[in-house]
């Protein structure tokens, strides 16, 4: 299984109140630049079989941008336990249900998923590195097994820049 992860888009400063931080949109140049990501992500090939998203609605909103670009049948499927305060095993559990051939991608929020990541590319817990995804970041991972813990490989981590300007880049014929 191929597992692509994402970081939302910008969403503006947080917010005091819980209830409306968990509400808080896209900004425009946020809904932009995952636009132009997504476009990115079409333009190298990526196509994705299913997306799990944090139910917060500037991740919800990242995952329905990238879906309609990428043109994936079905709808973007909430996962709880991909909000900030969510539980990684839970999301794992939900992952390994999943068809091996199957290419998942799933949007969420910082900390949590610089802490899946490397949870899943290190044998040793205790010897984790300190990788955090920029505002429109991705990583590619090839999953090798859900065993206990999750463990897999990283193919490759790009940051929103890069993809912005794949998506831009014409085609010469």
């Amino acid at each position: 299984m191929d597992l692509y992860i994402l970081r939302h888009g910008d969403a503006g400063p947080h917010l005091s109140s819980r209830t409306d931080d968990k509400n808080r949109s896209l900004t425009s140049l946020g809904k932009k630049d995952i636009t132009d990501v997504a476009r990115g992500l079409k333009k190298i090939g990526v196509k994705i079989d299913v997306i799990f998203s944090s139910p917060l609605n500037r991740a919800y909103e990242t995952a329905v941008i990238v879906s309609n670009i990428l043109k994936i049948n079905g709808k973007v499927k909430v996962l709880d336990d991909l909000a900030p305060e969510g539980k990684r095993l839970i999301v794992y559990q939900q992952l390994s249900k999943q068809k091996e051939e199957n290419v998942i991608l799933i949007v969420g929020h910082e900390p949590q998923l610089g802490e899946i990541i490397n949870e899943i590319i290190h044998k040793d817990i205790g010897n984790l590195s300190n990788l955090e995804l920029k505002k429109g970041g991705i990583a590619r991972l090839r999953m090798l097994s859900f065993k206990d813990l999750p463990f897999g490989e990283l193919r490759w981590l790009m940051n929103p820049d890069l993809l912005r300007k794949t998506s831009k880049k014409r085609n010469r014929s």
